[in-house]
């Protein structure tokens, strides 16, 4: 409250304009930049940097009885006049909702497109079918599913045919969904340069958007993941439920979720299990990149960019370590290594996540139990950013950070510096809120980061330069 009314009388005595236009000022001014460690940009003889993240030991997903190609509902349109309605649709034409199943890597993607055909079969038009030429704009999800668990049986019509799967059922049984968004540039900017990989916060996108739109601009495919859809804990909970039904408790009984005092090993693992979404989340960016250059082949085969922001930062390494030398050139905004610290010293209003050691007490961050779980922790997790970020070593990568982040705390900031190999980095005085409120500020020259890089690992010069930009062409 002290803080409150502390800001209260700032804001008061400058008046909300002029503190604007300070904070505004403040936000365009240039990061403070330093340049990759010496040691760390030299290419090996084969021109190759780095190493691929494929050695990490990934958690084993179903594969296996995923289902595969279309299903489809139709839906007749009314006659003029039926059922007591005038003004329906001319006799014959009928809508069908068609579904789209791709296994693909570690899970399932599932697409929707719209038909709309005549009575003889031709079709008279189709949304969301066509991502092959300038100016799409859709969608798809992605799956993942436990390898020891089968895949959830779908209800059949009365009639036997295959009816479009339930995706609440699949989310329900889901290690992780995951939505993704596709946008592919203007005619103008025709053909794309390559695919974008945009990974945004948990916050939303209102202002880590304008990076994504600055890269379409350019003419690059962006794909989009927006916060998180699903996730291994969830899943978890859901499971400890059908267990506890089964064994004739209530979901909600006490007995069953009264929290426990956990030993070291049983708070590292705990903390472990919950990093496996990492990979999960890699699992899906994997098949998201494979699903798009099928679906789109002026963009198959060329470079690829990741940005990620705050939690899209977290995770990046892994993603990164998982895609391997498609990768071109990383961006991580806002982001550290290692979960269970930024978890557990996050200022996120409302986390709150507290460790109890077998003794009933609280550990605290810093003391010396503390410090042994984290320990034990970064052993197991194998899919966390710490231990995926050496496998980006020597690659391009740019850190964008926040001096006084209390969100991802800036400590863990310094952390995955380190671990990527003190890579470039650019800094600001201000903290995590503000560093992500001002980034689209700065979406030019991340951009120009971008693609200078993707030029030298292709061998050609570096000048900074836009290209492929239709002008005023801005696309939101």
């Amino acid at each position: 409250m002290e803080r409150r009314s502390g800001a209260g009388g700032v804001i008061g005595r400058l008046g909300v304009g002029v503190l604007a236009a300070m904070l505004l000022s403040l936000g365009a001014c240039s990061y403070t930049r330093e340049p990759a460690a010496a040691a760390l940009t030299a290419r090996g003889a084969d021109g190759t940097v780095g190493v691929s993240g494929r050695g990490i030991e990934w958690p084993s997903r179903r594969t296996e009885g995923l289902p595969s190609g279309e299903r489809r509902m139709k839906f007749r349109a009314a006659e003029e006049g039926a059922g007591g309605k005038e003004g329906g649709a001319p006799p014959g034409i009928s809508v069908a909702w068609v579904q789209e199943l791709w296994p693909l890597g570690q899970g399932l993607v599932v697409a929707n497109r719209t038909e709309v055909t005549g009575e003889g079969g031709e079709t008279f038009g189709e949304v969301g079918g066509d991502w092959s030429g300038p100016g799409f704009d859709g969608g798809f999800s992605f799956f993942t599913f436990r390898a020891d668990r089968p895949f959830p049986r779908m209800r059949r019509s009365a009639g036997g045919e295959e009816r479009p799967l339930d995706v609440r059922g699949l989310r329900r049984r889901a290690v992780l969904a995951d939505e993704f968004h596709v946008r592919t540039p203007v005619a103008e900017a025709w053909p794309p340069k390559g695919i974008a990989l945009v990974k945004h916060g948990l916050g939303g996108l209102e202002y880590t958007r304008p990076v994504a739109n600055e890269l379409l601009r350019r003419g690059w495919v962006v794909v989009e993941s927006e916060g998180l859809s699903w996730g291994f804990e969830r899943v978890e909970r859901a499971l400890e439920e059908e267990d506890r039904e089964a064994r004739g408790q209530g979901a909600g009984d006490a007995r069953s979720t009264k929290p426990k005092a956990m030993t070291v090993d049983e708070a590292s693992t705990t903390f472990a299990q919950g990093a496996q979404l990492f990979a999960d989340i890699a699992y899906s960016w994997e098949a998201a990149l494979a699903f798009v250059e099928k679906k789109c082949a002026a963009a198959a085969g060329g470079p690829v960019v990741y940005v990620g922001m705050s939690f899209g930062g977290i995770v990046g390494p892994t993603v990164v370590a998982r895609l391997g030398e498609r990768v071109k050139a990383t961006v991580l905004a806002g982001a550290g290594a290692n979960l269970m610290g930024i978890a557990s010293e996050s200022d996120i209003e409302g986390l709150d996540l507290v460790l109890t050691g077998s003794d009933g007490r609280r550990v605290m961050p810093g003391s010396e139990h503390y410090r042994a779980i984290s320990e034990m922790y970064l052993e197991k997790a194998a899919w966390d950013s710490y231990n995926t970020a050496p496998f980006l070593a020597g690659q391009p990568v740019l850190l964008v950070q926040g001096r006084t982040d209390r969100t991802v705390p800036s400590q863990y900031g310094e952390l995955l510096w380190e671990r990527l190999g003190r890579p470039e980095r650019w800094s600001a005085w201000y903290g995590h809120p503000l560093l992500i409120y001002f980034i689209g500020d700065h979406r030019k020259e991340i951009v120009d980061w971008l693609e200078r890089h993707v030029r030298e690992a292709a061998g050609e010069g570096g000048a900074s330069r836009e290209e492929g930009a239709p002008s005023g062409a801005e696309q939101n």
